[in-house]
């Protein structure tokens, strides 16, 4: 037993008698419990001395053994060191049965010189700390781990857990040994300097990937703790982006259509469907259930062509007005002239999806009147009149179709004629 171990011995010891001098009636008790403490003390005491001189005599008769002896003697060695829970340097300071064995080979017929080489090489060897296996653990322990961060790097994060989970835990260690651990970390630790040295060694510490990957995920939860704060900040950045700037009444245009479209796309999850996410999803986001469909479409579209964005066109409107009519007859001869200075023709509606320039080649032109009198001209000619005549038939229908929508809101799916005109 340790001087340490003996010290806290007494404290409970002079605890107990102080129990029993405040109350004197329970001393039966008392005296069992300090005799049995102390009886347990010396049992212990005495065990360990009788392992330390086991093992000492092992060290000593395992010259000259083989075969299975040697084996047998060895893992009981082991087994010994084990119990004892040694340190390093007491591993040093002691016999490896391997390295005497090594030794024991050397011929005992040779001559008194010999001998003495042999005595000289067999204690050189027995200097020479034995790896415990603890030491072989700890080394499993972070070849693995730097492998796992390497994968981390990489992207390979299910690689990277699966790897994690198949590790090998070790062999069970007790409290107390956990506890003496940590106290001889924090007194080499408070040995390096002041707290400012102090908090930095800690910082590079935790900041070590082996480290972190080896660590519990009660202290991962609270090392990430700037990690989630920025990801609530990209959440409500996101959803103010949604719902603020590309919130919109109307028809947006090509350019905030396509950066609203990609936006979603990008953040929305591809499996949001399949893991029943899209409430979530909508909720955070401040996206309808349409949106949130269509943004996974594209992602998907964009993973099978692996051709990027594809660059998406507002659809017009099917009631707009159709002014084919007149941009025939503004490049007619009777509202413009060829110019026959200039016979290189002109690129006209450009657009640019993303991928494809398209354009039409016109020739140059010039008006044959200030705009004022073309538009006069315009309204005597009989393409103004058609384009009136197919601007009242749209005016019409969609008078019609409106009113439709009431009668069935009123009247029922299938309203009357009568019904529709009132």
């Amino acid at each position: 037993m340790t001087t340490g171990e003996k010290g806290e011995v007494l404290q409970i010891i002079d605890d107990l008698m102080g129990i029993l001098k405040v109350h004197p009636e329970h001393h039966k008790t008392v005296e069992r419990a300090v005799d049995l403490i102390k009886t347990q003390s010396m049992q212990i005491g005495y065990l360990k001395n009788a392992l330390v001189k086991v093992r000492t005599e092992l060290s000593m008769i395992v010259h000259g053994l083989e075969g299975e002896e040697l084996k047998v003697v060895t893992a009981l060695y082991d087994m010994i060191l084990d119990v004892l829970d040694m340190l390093d340097d007491e591993a040093g300071e002691s016999a490896a049965p391997a390295t005497l064995a090594s030794s024991s080979t050397v011929p005992s017929s040779s001559s008194s010189s010999s001998s003495s080489s042999s005595s000289s090489s067999s204690a050189s060897a027995s200097s020479v700390p034995r790896e415990t296996t603890r030491q072989r653990e700890g080394k499993a322990a972070l070849e693995g781990v730097k492998s796992v961060t390497r994968l981390e790097a990489k992207g390979e994060m299910a690689k990277a857990a699966e790897k994690l989970l198949s590790l090998p835990k070790g062999k069970h260690v007790g409290e107390q040994t956990i506890s003496n651990a940590g106290r001889a970390m924090e007194s080499l630790l408070f040995q390096l300097g002041g707290l400012e040295t102090i908090r930095r060694v800690l910082d590079s510490f935790f900041a070590r990937p082996a480290v972190r990957t080896a660590m519990s995920n009660h202290l991962k939860s609270k090392t990430k703790s700037h990690d989630d704060a920025a990801v609530d900040s990209i959440i409500k950045t996101a959803k103010a982006f949604f719902t603020g700037i590309m919130g919109t009444k109307g028809r947006r245009s090509d350019i905030d259509m396509n950066a609203f479209w990609a936006a979603a796309a990008a953040i929305v999850p591809v499996t949001a469907r399949e893991d029943k996410l899209v409430r979530a999803v909508m909720r955070i986001l401040g996206l309808r259930y349409e949106s949130v469909k269509r943004a996974i479409e594209l992602r998907k579209a964009m993973v099978d062509t692996a051709a990027g964005w594809k660059w998406i066109k507002t659809k017009p409107h099917c009631d707009r007005t159709d002014w084919t009519p007149l941009i025939k007859w503004l490049h007619s001869d009777e509202a413009s002239t060829p110019d026959n200075d200039h016979k290189s023709e002109i690129k006209v509606n450009v657009t640019d999806d993303g991928t494809t320039v398209s354009y039409e080649l016109h020739e140059r032109r010039y008006w044959n009147d200030k705009l004022s009198v073309l538009l006069r001209t315009f309204r005597e000619s009989p393409v103004f009149l058609e384009m009136q005549k197919a601007h009242t038939e749209c005016e019409r229908n969609k008078r019609h179709a409106k009113a439709l929508s009431l009668a069935k809101r009123e009247h029922g799916p299938q309203p009357s004629p009568q019904q529709v005109e009132k």
